[in-house]
């Protein structure tokens, strides 16, 4: 999926959390771990975090930082790798920034309820922003094949 923009906002939301979960898979791997390990110290079924690492569940706050916690990192770590990976290529360098400085100050402040609610509203200006420009796709194909002389005569 390297390189690729999702296209509809379910589609975006699923890239989001694929990504989240393959960053979380590479960093227990990296530490040498199975996900039967990571759960028996979250209490969790190697099922589960399977399906938090293939996204087929999603993962709430408090079951991420448990599992960043059975990972020995820090959520902060794992959100930066998210962040900096190409699941933000949908916004502009500006708004990454201005997210990437949010979500930085809400863990130094541990907000999780905040942080909660900001990937709750992310995902939905995600949302939006992609039908935007979806509409201004169509709305510039329309006045492309339609210039407006043709439409007022």
């Amino acid at each position: 999926m390297k390189g690729k923009n999702p296209q509809t906002p379910k589609k975006i939301e699923d890239f989001a959390l694929r990504k989240l979960g393959a960053i979380l898979r590479r960093e227990r791997e990296r530490r040498g771990l199975t996900q039967l390990e990571i759960g028996k110290r979250m209490g969790k079924s190697k099922i589960a975090i399977h399906f938090y690492e293939t996204a087929k569940r999603p993962i709430h706050w408090g079951t991420f930082v448990k599992l960043c916690s059975a990972l020995r990192t820090s959520p902060a770590f794992i959100i930066d790798r998210w962040m900096r990976s190409d699941v933000f290529d949908v916004l502009d360098e500006e708004r990454k920034r201005e997210y990437r400085e949010t979500l930085e100050e809400a863990f130094r402040y541990n907000l999780t309820l905040e942080l909660d609610s900001f990937m709750v509203y992310f995902r939905g200006l995600i949302e939006r922003e992609k039908e935007i420009k979806r509409r201004l796709t169509i709305k510039r194909e329309f006045d492309q094949y339609y210039p407006k002389q043709k439409r007022e005569e």
